[in-house]
């Protein structure tokens, strides 16, 4: 029989976490008070309800009929608005009589004389001499070459040194900063160079500017860090006693125009409507000449193949990791960072009531959760 066995588990708990018993709160007495929600609560029926039709103690007001007036039917203004005649459509009239002439795209429309495209190889033709029965040249010549197996390079097993590094690593101390060369361009763009252009396109600052290479490395002196006064300050800033209080009348305040509508019509011309002149525009016409392919084949050399400059062999460009493998035997590192090397394990409390977790558990109608095999004792007891 486990501990505890005859009490529930928020009796045994002793952190407080394993909340499991909900035990009901009843309250035998009746409540004999007034609220103010209580005395202005208004009881309606609630009968059969149309849907879109509100009920009708939501249309009705405690106060009875409004008879009065309102501020914006009283400042309410009539206008006159002429009525809205939509402009005529214009009904279509079909033609019925057949077409004689010709449109304007088919006259204006240019026939070009186009040649047709000449094939450079002629059609091929298929023909089958059945099937074939000898020997290749490929096949015969084909010789399997004699290759080495291939040695697979074991890696040493990692010895994990004891002692403590407080030397410099070989990483550190071999390490050689490489000068690498730009990447040159192998097909610089080429530029246009205007014969009757006389400028140089350089302002008077570029013109003037001369460059100095400057060093990379600048000493720069160490600065000082910031140590606070812990003295408190008791006198008086030069801000503090220079200040003086500038008395200023208060701003005018000028209240905005309220906006008076015009309630008349204007019937007169503006001055845009009798200054406006009408004036017609030129539409020029542009031809878009198509492309003629020449007939003739093209013999001679271009310009690209003309300027093309072969890059050379492009050799792999070398890292800035050291050449030198790694030596685990030489390594006196412990690899314990401060925090694992300081730590120091302290026991932690358990509770009872964690054994409880994974047993069978059974909750009375008291509220209270038990062990599953004294449901039957606490039934009894009941």
């Amino acid at each position: 029989m486990a501990p505890h066995a005859e009490q529930c588990i928020c009796a045994v708990c002793t952190c407080g976490k394993h909340k499991l018993c909900k035990v009901p709160q009843h309250v035998d007495s009746h409540l004999d008070a007034h609220t103010e929600y209580g005395d202005n609560y208004l009881k309606y029926s609630s009968g059969p309800r149309t849907r879109g039709k509100a009920h009708p103690q939501q249309l009705d007001w405690k106060g009875g009929a409004f008879e009065g007036s309102t501020e914006n039917r009283e400042k309410y203004v009539s206008h006159r608005v002429d009525p809205r005649s939509a402009p005529a459509k214009v009904q279509y009239a079909r033609n019925d009589a057949p077409f004689d002439g010709s449109t304007t795209s088919k006259t204006d429309y240019p026939a070009w004389a186009v040649s047709p495209i000449q094939q450079r190889r002629p059609q091929a033709e298929y023909v089958n001499s059945g099937k074939f029965d000898g020997q290749t040249t490929n096949k015969l010549s084909y010789q399997t070459p004699e290759l080495a197996p291939r040695s697979f390079h074991k890696a040493a097993e990692y010895m994990k040194p004891t002692t403590k590094f407080s030397d410099e690593t070989t990483n550190h101390s071999d390490y050689r900063a490489w000068k690498v060369a730009p990447h040159a361009n192998a097909h610089p763009p080429a530029k246009h160079v205007d014969i009757a252009e006389d400028r140089d396109f350089r302002s008077t600052t570029s013109a003037a500017y001369t460059g100095d290479q400057l060093p990379r490395g600048i000493p720069v002196a160490p600065r000082q860090p910031y140590m606070p006064n812990p003295v408190k300050f008791e006198g008086t800033t030069t801000n503090t006693d220079s200040f003086r209080h500038w008395d200023l009348p208060p701003p005018n305040q000028r209240a905005k125009a309220a906006y008076v509508p015009n309630t008349s019509h204007f019937d007169d011309a503006t001055t845009y409507k009798s200054n406006y002149q009408p004036k017609s525009v030129e539409r020029t016409a542009r031809t878009q000449l198509a492309y003629q392919a020449p007939s003739t084949k093209f013999e001679g050399l271009s310009t690209h193949h003309a300027d093309f400059v072969s890059p050379g062999r492009q050799t792999r460009e070398l890292d800035f990791r050291p050449r030198v493998a790694y030596n685990a035997v030489g390594d006196d590192r412990d690899w314990l960072t401060t925090m694992r090397s300081q730590y120091t394990e302290k026991p932690i409390a358990k509770c009872p009531a964690v054994d409880w977790m994974p047993a069978e558990r059974e909750r009375h109608n008291d509220g209270h959760v038990y062990l599953a095999h004294h449901s039957a004792a606490a039934t009894e007891a009941q």
